[in-house]
């Protein structure tokens, strides 16, 4: 879980998946979900666990007072990736993968998307209008979030040591960890990354 502002730019450090500081939260959010009959709960085995976003979000925010202001969404790191790398910085724009979000945040068509505004604001009112706040797409792997962007690839790229070799139109499929260009299918081999010294390319 990454807390993100305007332009998508992280305020803080991501929650990595083995991240358990927010243990206190999860059983929070499973106690409060039993006791008001929520559905969701029973579609992720009965426990929320502190490895996921409601969780890890709820801890964040209860933890960086200073920083709420500034709190615009909160992105799974797959989505981020996918983000970043096709120059996408609005949230509306933002393409968000089902399969992260169908249990980490109990996303299902079935009650509209995201729980109902008023069971996680009975978790705890910092919850209040983040509904709002998770503006885009929701959609399977199937769908490409992307192609490429040369703004945003060169952010992500060379900041890590690396240069990136142009080609063809290269999309991407993060969903799966999927890197392609030209027919879908076309994955690996194709994104050629070099140590660059400092050099964008």
């Amino acid at each position: 879980m990454i807390p993100v502002g305007e332009g998508l730019e992280p305020l803080d450090e991501y929650y990595l998946w083995c991240d358990h500081r927010a243990f206190a939260e999860a059983e929070e959010i499973t106690s409060k979900a039993h006791a008001l009959g929520f559905e969701g709960i029973e579609w992720c085995g009965g426990v929320y666990s502190h490895e996921w976003g409601f969780a890890k979000l709820l801890h964040w925010l209860r933890h960086n007072p200073e920083k709420r202001h500034k709190f615009v969404t909160a992105l799974e790191h797959c989505d981020m990736v996918a983000a970043t790398l096709s120059g996408i910085t609005q949230v509306s724009e933002l393409k968000r993968s089902v399969c992260a979000m169908g249990h980490k945040w109990m996303w299902n068509p079935k009650w509209g998307g995201l729980p109902p505004e008023e069971f996680l604001v009975a978790v705890d009112p910092l919850f209040a209008g983040y509904g709002g706040r998770s503006a885009g797409s929701f959609s399977p792997a199937i769908i490409w979030p992307g192609i490429f962007h040369p703004s945003g690839l060169r952010r992500w790229v060379c900041a890590r040591g690396f240069r990136f070799r142009w080609g063809r139109s290269t999309r991407i499929g993060t969903r799966s960890g999927r890197i392609a260009r030209g027919r879908r299918g076309e994955c690996g081999g194709h994104v050629d990354l070099h140590y660059c010294h400092g050099e964008e390319g």
